[in-house]
């Protein structure tokens, strides 16, 4: 029996309950202008692209000063919960997606619907979808 519904669900109500999300909207602006719809099909274009998405999310989660920063003993900085959170959702998204597949559901409807859970419900974040 496949859960991954189920699951995702609950994923997208804890994403949703969280007081500050795991993206936000308006750091992800530069990163949208400068990939056109073009660029994203364009195998040779994706090394750069996923390149300026690993760089904003090492900025979003202050990973480029305190990559091993862990602060009282075994307590973990929120930065590094929030990425322990996204990796989660990233690993299990990646899992629906492969089911998915088999279901016929499209890549943007995928997006649509997981955009709010990850930044927020916010009207410019529309670029990112």
């Amino acid at each position: 029996m496949d859960n991954s519904a189920v699951l995702t669900s609950l994923i997208k109500r804890y994403l949703m309950a969280l007081p500050q999300k795991l993206l936000d909207c308006g750091s992800w602006d530069s990163v949208v202008e400068a990939i056109s719809s073009e660029d994203v099909v364009n195998p040779m274009k994706l090394p750069e692209i996923l390149c300026q998405i690993r760089a904003k999310i090492e900025k979003a989660f202050d990973l480029t000063s305190k990559s091993g920063d862990v602060r009282g003993g075994d307590q973990l900085s929120e930065a590094q919960c929030r990425l322990a959170t996204l990796c989660f959702v990233m690993d299990h998204l990646q899992r629906v997606l492969q089911v998915q597949e088999a279901k016929s559901m499209t890549y943007e409807s995928f997006a649509i619907c997981l955009t709010p859970c990850l930044f927020g419900i916010e009207a410019h974040c529309s670029k990112v979808v």
